[in-house]
C-alpha cells in the first residue's frame, strides 16, 4: 500500500513540475521579447523555466502543521503566496503573448522578478516544511536530561 501511495505522490510531483516548467516557459517567452540585456539571454530563460519546475514540484505534497496562536501556518502562507504569485505572473505572460502587445521593459522586469520571487517562496516553504523541525544529524552536545538518564 505504501508503494502505491509513494507512486501517486511521485506522479503528482512530476505533473506539477511539468506545469511549473510550462508556466516558466510562458514567462520566459514574454520576458525574452523585452529589450533588457540580461533577460534576453538563453541562460536567463533556462533559469526561469527550471526554477518554475523546481518550485511547483517542491511545493506539492507539503504537510502543514497546526499552530496554536493564530491558527495560520507560516509555511502554508509562504507556499500559498508563492503559488498565487507564480500563477498570476504565468497568466499575465500568456495574456501578453496572446494579445501581442509590447509592454514597457519595466513591467516585464517586474513580471520576471515577481515570478522568481514566487518560486523562491515555494522552495523556501518546502524547505521549512521538510527540514525546519529536524534536529541536527550529529551533535557532540549532550543535554542535561540525557546525563541524568545515563546515571
Amino acid at each position: 500500500m505504501d508503494t502505491i501511495r509513494h507512486m501517486t505522490q511521485l506522479i503528482e510531483r512530476i505533473g506539477l513540475a511539468m506545469a511549473g516548467l510550462a508556466c516558466g516557459t510562458f514567462v520566459a517567452a514574454s520576458v525574452g521579447h523585452a529589450n533588457i540585456g540580461v533577460l534576453q539571454s538563453e541562460w536567463a530563460s533556462l533559469v526561469i523555466v527550471v526554477a518554475g519546475g523546481i518550485g511547483f514540484a517542491a511545493a506539492s505534497g507539503l504537510q502543514y502543521r497546526e499552530t496554536r496562536r493564530s491558527g495560520l501556518d507560516p509555511v502554508c502562507l509562504l507556499c500559498a503566496i508563492g503559488t498565487f504569485l507564480t500563477s498570476v505572473m504565468a497568466l499575465t505572460s500568456v495574456g501578453v503573448l496572446v494579445i501581442g502587445t509590447d509592454p514597457p521593459a519595466v513591467w516585464l522586469s517586474l513580471l520576471a522578478a515577481s515570478w522568481i520571487g514566487g518560486v523562491v517562496l515555494q522552495i523556501a516553504a518546502a524547505g521549512v516544511a521538510r527540514y525546519g523541525d529536524r534536529p541536527p544529524r550529529r551533535s557532540i552536545l549532550v543535554a542535561p536530561a540525557q546525563l541524568r538518564d545515563a546515571a
